[in-house]
């Protein structure tokens, strides 16, 4: 019991174990939620107060805005937190806990797809890799989008290896779980429906690797008989390869015509499932997606007035989606040059999700020769996945003009088992160097661990801590509110921890008078919060005699830009002892940075 736990889960616990203490850390590290976490409580709540009109409302998709609503009501249960504080921690649990069964559903479809060996250094990899481990603990609907995505493409390969028509079809339920948190969550199921596709038309000349023809008593005899790792011939190192004892897949043992026919019913019952699940949404929204359609209706005259008045973006912040900075490329003109120009987004946000420095193996665990070998019938599976996931990035750079380091998510998911594979070579020639090393398995497990060492700086470090002095300013606005009271900011962060209505204006304030016209209907807002640059801020249009404002907080918003300021004002008049400040002064961080 002991050997088979060292041999064959106990990277997989290490694993886990390195996941739960990261994410653990960083949530306790980074008390702020995500700009868009805001938005996915706000649907929580609509959800629950009308399911049916969110589904119609919003383009966000309602999986996970559901399981923060289910998270955070389980937390109020079990805590007695308030309906604010419960929202926030569910989001972020909810998150959090999809990251940890993320390496494990990451664990078991490398073990399938490659063996035992490259699944554990997979899943260490995946438990230090900073682009998996902060984005599962900043309560945003990636990880457990990826959850299922991954569920999906075990479910799928263990299917395709075991002829196991239920499992396709639970493939399928996964992947339209998936498209419920988001769009792209169809990936795995289409791609899985290819590969079966591509075993039906094996006869007009395809030849899948579904289809090799092979003895069946010599293969029965060879891998069902076979419980002991065996020496790997084709290797150019002397290294024991871990080889997968489950039998080999059901399509090699039969005929090439029941062949045809088990991909035939296992193409209907992966559609079936996918149609049974992804049909409610489809049916009550009366849309597919409405996220980075290319033919969306144009908006109203009134959509695009409040989008002029409440943008998402603060000076501190990205440009809007498809927007560039001053120093980015303009847009091409033709097709073919934004199609480049779409390669070159792809590649750069991808070496950027795998550390620049995972090129190295990912590029020796695809192409040397002596890299581990993935499982016949199953590598067809994990190239589609591949494919249809960069294709998908790349037809969403097409359409929306970017791509997000969140989007290629799945996608550096999906090529850490190249990254483990490619570490495992230069483990073995390390071993064969050295000898004093020991065995290849414990040299390529250290290896691993050097790496999570390496990587836990950044995955450790706090998340949004930038917006802490906009937190700290909603902060000070509620605890100083009246019931009632509405606010005027740059940010929404400022109305989510303020608990407080109201609407936004431009970064730097450009929409200021505009955002005065909308006040309530005494004509002036209890509170305005804003983000600007001194340098050319009028602070007299609101402290001024006409004015009607007095400043009573004066933050610093950034550390090396001290021109960037947060800046708090409070009717004149409110006469509840609100503090004047004649000569603004500057608050270090407080301890929500910490």
């Amino acid at each position: 019991m002991a050997d088979t736990l060292r041999t064959g889960y106990g990277g997989l616990l290490a694993a886990l174990v390195v996941t739960a203490a990261f994410e653990a850390a960083i949530l306790a590290r980074s008390p702020i939620i995500a700009k868009d976490g805001i938005g996915f409580i706000r649907i929580a709540h609509e959800l629950a107060d009308d399911p049916t009109a969110t589904l119609r409302l919003e383009d966000q998709h309602p999986g996970y805005p559901a399981m923060v609503l289910a998270a955070s009501r389980l937390v109020q249960r079990v805590t007695g937190k308030s309906d604010f504080d419960a929202a926030i921690l569910g989001a972020h649990l909810a998150s959090a806990l999809c990251g940890v069964m993320s390496v494990l559903l990451l664990w078991l479809f490398v073990r399938r797809l490659y063996d035992a060996r490259v699944a554990n250094v997979t899943g260490l990899l995946a438990a230090a890799w900073p682009l998996l481990r902060l984005n599962a603990a900043d309560g945003l609907s990636d990880t457990p989008h990826l959850m299922f995505y991954l569920a999906a493409a075990w479910l799928a390969a263990e299917a395709l290896a075991r002829g196991r028509l239920t499992l396709l079809a639970a493939a399928g339920v996964a992947s339209g779980l998936a498209y419920w948190i988001r769009p792209e969550g169809l990936v795995p199921g289409a791609a899985a429906g290819l590969v079966l596709i591509a075993n039906l038309v094996g006869r007009l000349g395809w030849r899948s690797s579904l289809c090799r023809e092979r003895p069946l008593w010599r293969s029965a005899s060879i891998e069902l008989t076979s419980h002991r790792p065996a020496r790997n011939a084709t290797e150019g190192v002397p290294y024991r390869e871990l080889r997968d004892s489950s039998p080999p897949p059901i399509s090699a043992l039969i005929s090439p015509n029941n062949r045809r026919l088990w991909s035939l019913a296992g193409l209907g019952a992966l559609a079936a499932a996918m149609l049974l699940v992804a049909s409610p949404y489809v049916l009550i929204a009366g849309k597919v997606t409405s996220k980075k359609m290319p033919f969306r209706a144009a908006p109203s005259a009134h959509a695009v007035a409040i989008a002029s008045v409440e943008p998402t973006a603060g000076i501190l912040g990205e440009p809007r989606p498809g927007g560039t900075l001053p120093d980015e490329f303009a847009r091409p003109t033709t097709l073919a040059g934004v199609f480049a120009l779409g390669l070159v987004e792809l590649g750069r946000e991808l070496a950027q999700g795998l550390c620049y420095l995972g090129l190295i193996p990912l590029t020796i665990g695809s192409f040397a020769p002596a890299r581990p070998r993935r499982q016949p019938g199953l590598a067809s599976l994990h190239v589609a996945l591949v494919s249809v996931q960069a294709g998908l990035l790349l037809l969403l750079y097409l359409v929306a003009g970017y791509i997000s380091h969140r989007h290629v998510i799945p996608l550096v998911a999906l090529l850490l088992p190249g990254v483990a594979a490619g570490m495992i070579v230069l483990a073995a020639r390390l071993a064969l160097r050295v000898p004093k090393l020991g065995p290849p398995r414990r040299v390529a497990m250290a290896v691993a661990a050097i790496w999570v060492v390496c990587m836990a700086p950044k995955c450790l470090r706090p998340l949004n801590a930038v917006h802490t002095p906009l937190v700290e300013a909603a902060q000070w606005v509620r605890g100083h509110a009246r019931a009632g009271d509405a606010v005027l900011a740059t940010s929404s962060y400022v109305r989510f921890y303020a608990d407080m209505p109201g609407i936004l204006v431009g970064p730097e304030a450009p929409n200021l008078p505009v955002g005065m016209h909308f006040a309530p209907s005494s004509g002036l807002w209890p509170f305005i919060v804003l983000e600007v640059d001194e340098r050319t801020f009028d602070r007299g249009q609101l402290v001024g005699p006409n004015g009607g404002y007095q400043q009573t907080l004066e933050l610093a918003a950034h550390r090396r830009k001290p021109w960037a300021k947060v800046l708090v004002f409070a009717l004149r008049d409110r006469g509840n002892g609100l503090p004047a400040s004649s000569s603004p002064r500057a608050a270090k961080h407080s301890s929500l940075s910490r």
